[in-house]
């Protein structure tokens, strides 16, 4: 009896324990669940309250799911969408666009989109791959730049008309004020001549001005010559071109060059311009006795140039704008380094014509460095990813 009542006590026991793992479980599964159903609810207001358009498409791209900001933009309920092709669901979008985004290797890939219906508009498509086997297929964020687009084209317009309607005033300015210069100069006293020669630095520093945005509206619309180059040259005569003013700021300058040629296809002057902006960034944003380090290489199909400074940087949040036409990273009223604004702009054009890319990295306070990746003769600058 004592051993049937032990082994009743032993079993009791047990399945108590049993019951308070099972409890425990259940809490732990609960918890889960009320986790899930809290995310599931913040990722559908995160999709309902966005700007940006979002559809997503399986692998035959038939849309699974939209949300507000996407059917405003098609002006279609969510019902008549759902499981409607992408290039319906979009009317007059490239059809060639869902075999782009099978063929290109990358798990997030970046689209211009042209939207003819119900309005024209232009969309920058920002595609992430879903690689769940039952769920695969891609999310389609949608950034509408219409405006953005429109706006730069009047900026455009304005600066060209405005800086080709002052460059003749100006000139007839200069003229005479060298005239001047040449004729009186000596039955003036030094008073005289220090205002004369003040004349003339103000207006060549206005023609300076106007010279920049001149080539700013016309960099991609000046005659392209196309011709085998190599970069070795090119860098090499960049670099010279900006050796005077490194060594008004005490910035030393370093170059390493591969000892095979670097041969493209392009347009000397433009890239040269372009290069010569870069470095004369990384010379006047570093600090005294800094470092600009320049570096020619290739890998995979493309030429990278490589200019690394020891300057005082570029906040994380910035580095996405500086290449924007008149966009600079300080106020505007605390600047100390003058300029438009004007020269990464154009650079980043001249690149981008020779199908090349053009990104940065910085940390504040630790320099910046800068990266022009251009094609070689049987490359592409575009392979690679996305920066």
């Amino acid at each position: 009896m004592d051993d049937l009542t032990q082994a009743l006590t032993l079993a009791q026991e047990q399945a108590l324990r049993y019951a308070q793992d099972l409890a425990r479980l259940y809490q732990q599964e609960r918890e889960k669940r009320e986790q899930l159903a809290l995310a599931h609810q913040k990722l559908s207001a995160i999709l309902q309250s966005i700007a940006s358009g979002l559809v997503v498409v399986d692998q035959a791209f038939r849309v699974t799911e939209v949300n507000p900001a996407f059917c405003a933009l098609v002006e279609r309920e969510e019902d008549e969408l759902i499981g409607l092709p992408l290039t319906e669901a979009m009317p007059g979008i490239d059809p060639t666009l869902p075999d782009q985004i099978r063929q290109r290797d990358q798990s997030i890939q970046t689209h211009e989109i042209q939207l003819v219906h119900p309005q024209e508009r232009t969309l920058i498509a920002r595609v992430s791959r879903l690689e769940k086997p039952s769920h695969a297929g891609w999310v389609i964020v949608l950034h509408d730049v219409t405006q953005e687009r429109r706006t730069a084209n009047l900026k455009h317009e304005f600066v060209s008309i405005a800086s080709h309607e002052l460059r003749t005033p100006l000139t007839g300015i200069i003229g005479y004020a060298q005239l001047l210069a040449d004729q009186i100069a000596d039955r003036l006293d030094d008073d005289g001549r220090m205002l004369l020669d003040h004349v003339l630095e103000a207006a060549d520093r206005l023609k300076g001005i106007v010279d920049e945005l001149i080539a700013f509206t016309e960099v991609a619309d000046l005659p392209f010559t196309s011709e085998p180059l190599d970069l070795r040259d090119l860098v090499q005569d960049a670099l010279m071109a900006v050796t005077a003013l490194a060594q008004r700021r005490s910035v030393t300058l370093d170059l390493t060059l591969p000892d095979e040629p670097a041969i493209m296809q392009g347009d000397w002057a433009s890239l040269r311009k372009a290069l010569i902006h870069i470095l004369d960034n990384a010379i006047t944003y570093n600090k005294p006795q800094g470092e600009v380090r320049v570096t020619l290489g290739q890998e995979e199909g493309i030429h990278l140039i490589t200019v690394a400074d020891t300057g005082i940087g570029i906040p994380q949040v910035e580095l996405s704008r500086i290449f924007e036409p008149f966009y600079q990273v300080e106020e505007h009223n605390t600047r100390r380094y003058g300029g438009l604004g004007l020269g990464l702009a154009i650079a980043r054009r001249a690149v981008e014509l020779h199908g090349g890319r053009i990104w940065a990295e910085s940390r504040l306070n630790e320099g910046s460095t800068f990266y022009i990746a251009l094609p070689t003769l049987n490359g592409s600058a575009t392979n690679g990813n996305d920066h």
